[in-house]
């Protein structure tokens, strides 16, 4: 019914904010720290002793910090007396000067900017041990540094571009100690492949200023330089923000960049996602300067909320609606009894479906419930703290409540299309046409389609979502309006779930569990992957797809991706260029779209790549949400990308 979505270690899932850190260093944030000790008033002050135990360790912490950097300085000092390159030598003797300096002490040049935001990385890394922690908006933080250093003579931009890619590369280093997963099938959910991978770190350049005036800078250009030069290493994670006024030479720097860099960066749409974070209280000035992290979260400064901690199965209530609450797959009884489905008519299988996707979803959010508070009571996250806004003036780190937004946890819905599809199939052949009747469904489904090839190639042939249908696009909303409103019922001890459509490779691992559905999907085969058509059934154009998609109210979910393949050959044509460029920026500020990850990838390239690994041990590609090489994918993954639709214009 749902998979529970806890990684292995820590909580992860946040952005870190070092600006603080770099203008006064961690000096300052100590010094400010020990005053609000001094000031504290236990008599009138309830919070008194917790605010004290909690700002004392950010004293601690920031005291190890400062050592954890100076060690480094130490060391590189060491090197650089036994080194006899004259190059070499002076590059350890800076990097011993840099570190012995920052975080300490407030930044003062790029590199020391740099640095600083570096060791925040690495350090909430190692006191969390999580997945997905993201530096926002580096293109802006980092900006008046580099500036000030040009002007003043200290840096040429070619030597600024080098740090930027040496910069680049040190998130590719393992940094989070996880086993390999296996495969996915009954004993796995295979979300991700290798062990000690440095998951999910993430960055986001462009987007809108506080006064909504376009943020593009030289180091928006030169991030997308130093994807492009440390290629093919995978991380980290890139989001480009577009707006109505990002500059048109820099969304097709970017497509171009996407092409050759395996899906990234990926592309975010700001009129969408400030309406969605608006509705959720956020202010806007904190909205303007959004974010993402993880795969393709949107977060604002200070905000807080565990994501996509379950991953419910929207496909699986429409099976146990279909069997009275029987799974197909198993015959154990695993949903509520909602009655004989050849007595419904399609509005009785729509509140069938409701009633056993709100029986679903009531018990995993008592799950994450339980999984919120163990993090609050035993997982405090001190040094993270320091870099989320409020926490240090609440005297609270993130999980006690301590920054300035609060979320209750995310449910990442799965298989809403299949779910959606489904039921367009039915109201069409069983209801609205007659063709078929629930009866001959039921025997197909529980056949998986064995001799029932007629009945199968109705129902794929039925409306699907993807193709600018009303039809099935009107279903598809339906179910995605319902997963949405019901997801939102539920309390949790940070506040209410909010939805998302967000699948990492979950739609292979929860199709395996997951018998034939009326869409014409066979038993255990994927579900539909985010909130993306069914592989293969966008069979009307690039343009027909995201018009599909638009349909959908993305405002109502934290994150709604949508995942595109596209000829690679568009990119070498720059009129082609430019339209697929006119389209991403239509879906974005007309159709209030909020997420687009693409792969440029031939599907015989891909097939090629499956059947001689050896010829492509370089071939990244955009898996969902996260890049990966293709040959260390498992087939399963590997087949569900090939079998996506590959778009022209």
């Amino acid at each position: 019914m749902w998979l529970e979505g806890v990684d292995m270690g820590g909580q992860g899932r946040m952005i870190l904010y070092p600006h603080r850190v770099l203008e006064v260093g961690l000096k300052g944030i100590k010094a400010e720290t020990q005053k609000r000790l001094d000031e504290v008033n236990i008599a009138h002050d309830p919070e008194a002793y917790r605010k004290t135990l909690f700002w004392r360790a950010v004293i601690m912490y920031s005291d190890a910090a400062i050592a954890f950097a100076h060690r480094y300085a130490e060391k590189a000092r060491e090197l650089a007396k036994r080194e006899s390159d004259v190059q070499r030598k002076a590059d350890l003797e800076r990097i011993a000067e840099v570190c012995q300096w920052v975080p300490e002490n407030p930044a003062r040049t790029f590199h020391e900017a740099l640095q600083t935001a570096w060791f925040a990385f690495l350090l909430a890394g190692l006191d969390d041990d999580a997945d997905a922690f993201g530096l926002g908006r580096v293109d802006q933080f980092l900006y008046p540094y580099y500036k000030r250093d040009l002007e003043e003579g200290r840096l040429t931009q070619e030597e600024a571009q080098e740090l930027l890619d040496l910069f680049w590369i040190k998130f590719n280093e393992a940094h989070k100690a996880r086993p390999e997963s296996l495969p996915p099938g009954k004993d796995s959910h295979g979300k991700i492949g290798k062990a000690g991978d440095p998951l999910f770190n993430h960055m986001t350049i462009g987007g809108i200023t506080a006064d909504r005036q376009d943020a593009t800078n030289d180091l928006t250009y030169m991030i997308l330089a130093a994807r492009e030069h440390i290629f093919p290493l995978p991380y980290p994670n890139l989001s480009l923000r577009v707006h109505p006024q990002t500059p048109k030479r820099l969304l097709m720097r970017a497509l171009q960049v996407t092409a050759k860099c395996g899906g990234l960066p990926q592309y975010c749409g700001d009129s969408g996602i400030i309406k969605s974070l608006l509705s959720r209280g956020i202010s806007l000035e904190d909205a303007r300067d959004y974010t993402a992290h993880g795969c393709s979260i949107f977060s604002a400064p200070g905000l807080y909320g565990r994501w996509h901690v379950t991953f419910p199965n929207i496909t699986k209530p429409l099976e146990l609606a279909l069997n009275n609450g029987v799974d197909r797959l198993t015959g154990a009884r695993i949903g509520l009894p909602t009655g004989d489905p050849t007595t419904f008519s399609f509005e009785d299988l729509f509140h069938a479906f409701t009633k056993q996707l709100d029986y679903m979803l009531e018990l995993s959010s008592q799950e994450v419930a339980v999984t919120q508070k163990v993090m609050e009571e035993k997982f405090p996250l001190v040094f993270t703290s320091i870099f989320v806004p409020d926490c240090l003036e609440k005297g609270r780190d993130i999980t006690a409540g301590g920054a300035r937004y609060e979320w209750g946890n995310a449910m990442a819905g799965m298989g809403a299309i299949t779910a959606g599809d489904s039921l367009a199939a039915i109201k069409k052949l069983v209801f609205d046409e007659k063709r078929v009747t629930m009866s001959e469904l039921l025997e197909a489904l529980d056949a998986d389609f064995q001799g029932k090839e007629e009945l199968h190639q109705l129902l794929l042939n039925a409306p699907k979502y993807g193709n600018d249908d009303d039809y099935a696009d009107s279903i598809v909303k339906r179910v995605c309006d319902t997963f949405c409103r019901e997801a939102q019922k539920y309390p949790t001890p940070k506040g209410k779930m909010e939805p998302e459509f967000h699948s990492v490779t979950l739609s292979v691992a929860l199709g395996f569990h997951t018998a034939a559905s009326p869409d014409g999907r066979r038993a255990c085969k994927p579900l539909n992957h985010d909130m993306s058509p069914t592989a293969g059934c966008d069979r009307s154009g690039p343009s027909a797809m995201l018009k599909s998609a638009s349909k959908i109210d993305q405002s109502a979910t934290v994150t709604s991706s949508l995942l595109m393949t596209a000829d690679p050959s568009i990119v070498s044509r720059e009129r082609d260029l430019e339209k697929f460029a006119s389209l991403l920026w239509t879906y974005f500020n007309v159709l209030d779209g909020t997420n687009v990850q693409l792969n440029f990838l031939s599907t015989e390239t891909l097939r090629d790549a499956q059947l001689h690994p050896e010829k492509y041990p370089n071939l990244v590609v955009r898996v969902a949400g996260f890049n990966a090489l293709f040959v260390e994918l498992s087939k399963p993954v590997q087949d569900y990308i090939i079998e996506r639709t590959c778009h022209s214009v």
